[in-house]
C-alpha cells in the first residue's frame, strides 16, 4: 500500500506514512520534538522503560542523547545531517540533486521563470540548492544569469522583502 501523496502539509503526511509503516510492521513508534521537549524526557523515559529498539534523530544529536543510546546499546542514525560527525551513523540528503529534480519537474510541466528562495544562514545548504537549480536551468538551455535565486533568512520579513524584490523585476510562474 502506498502512503497518501497529497497532504495539506508535507511533514504531516510524512509522519502519518511513517506511523502507518511502523504499525504495519509491528513497531512502536515515538516521535519526540526536541525543540519543544529540550530535555528529551519522552525519549529518555522510553529508553529507560526499554520500549525502544532504535532511534532516528533529525539533523543533529546532542551529546546527552548520544551517551544514552551508546550506554543502552541502541542503534541510532542521524537523518538529514548537515554536518557529518566521525563515528556517528548519518544520512546526508543531497540537496543539489533534490533541487535539480524539483526544477526539472517544473520545467517539464511548462514553467519557464522559476524562482528559488533558499536559507542563506546555512551556506552549504544554499550553495547546494543553488547548484541544483542552476544545473537544471542550464540543462534546458536557459540563461543562468536570468535565474531568480534569493538567499533569505527563515523569517517572514526576509521572505517578504525577497518576494517584493523579485516581483518588482518580473513575475515568475513557479
Amino acid at each position: 500500500r502506498q502512503c497518501p501523496r497529497s497532504m495539506p502539509h508535507a511533514a504531516t503526511g510524512i509522519r502519518r506514512c511513517w506511523y502507518q509503516r511502523c504499525t504495519e510492521n509491528g513497531y512502536n513508534a515515538v516521535l519526540v520534538d526536541l525543540t519543544r521537549d529540550n530535555t528529551g524526557s519522552i525519549l529518555l523515559r522510553a529508553v529507560n522503560q526499554k520500549n525502544v529498539d532504535g532511534v532516528i534523530f533529525l539533523q543533529s544529536i546532542r551529546d546527552v542523547f548520544l551517551e544514552v543510546c551508546v550506554s543502552a546499546q541502541l542503534p541510532f542514525v542521524v537523518l538529514d545531517a548537515h554536518e557529518l560527525i566521525k563515528d556517528i551513523p548519518s544520512v546526508r540528503c543531497d540537496y543539489k540533486e533534490a533541487t535539480e529534480c524539483a526544477v526539472h519537474y517544473l520545467l517539464e510541466n511548462g514553467h519557464k521563470q522559476i524562482a528559488l528562495f533558499g536559507i542563506g544562514e546555512i551556506p552549504a545548504f544554499f550553495r547546494e540548492t543553488c547548484a541544483g537549480y542552476l544545473k537544471a536551468l542550464s540543462s534546458y538551455g536557459m540563461i543562468t544569469e536570468d535565474a531568480f535565486a534569493y538567499s533569505v533568512l527563515p523569517t517572514p520579513d526576509s521572505v517578504e522583502h525577497a518576494l517584493e524584490t523579485l516581483l518588482s523585476y518580473q513575475i515568475p510562474d513557479a
